[in-house]
């Protein structure tokens, strides 16, 4: 706030009440109604513009990425499109069961490009979610 002295005009994007009762110490505050989309202080026009979303968590914008999320409920047919939150686009082959270390498990067999290929433990089914995007998606590296 105390970067706000020096300032001839503030305008503050609020409805909140609060917000504007903790603003209504400066004399020269305006108050409006649509929401900017920063705030920031411009010290040689001496005006500082103030969004009341500085005061509250900021929301991470998810991808727009079209998928549909795979839980161990989820029926996956072989050549369907998926895509793995770390290695991106792969085409789903089948499940198959591999013998590691004396232990039998089911693994999801996931092609790449190239011959790229991943076997994916039927457990982590969670990192894997249905392409739902355009036909025939170019597979990741």
């Amino acid at each position: 706030m105390k970067k706000l002295n020096n300032v001839n005009n503030i305008y503050l994007a609020s409805d909140n009440e609060q917000i504007i009762e903790n603003f209504s110490i400066f004399e020269n505050l305006n108050i409006v109604q649509n929401p900017f989309s920063y705030s920031a202080i411009f010290k040689e026009l001496g005006i500082a513009v103030i969004d009341e979303s500085l005061f509250f968590a900021r929301k991470i914008k998810k991808s727009k990425k079209q998928t549909k999320t795979l839980s161990e409920e989820s029926i996956l047919i072989p050549n369907t499109y998926i895509v793995h939150s770390f290695h991106g686009i792969g085409l789903y082959e089948g499940t198959v069961v591999k013998r590691i270390k004396g232990v039998e498990k089911d693994y999801l067999s996931i092609k790449f490009g190239g011959s790229d290929k991943l076997f994916v433990p039927s457990e982590q089914i969670n990192e894997l979610e249905v392409y739902i995007g355009g036909e025939n998606p170019k597979l990741s590296r």
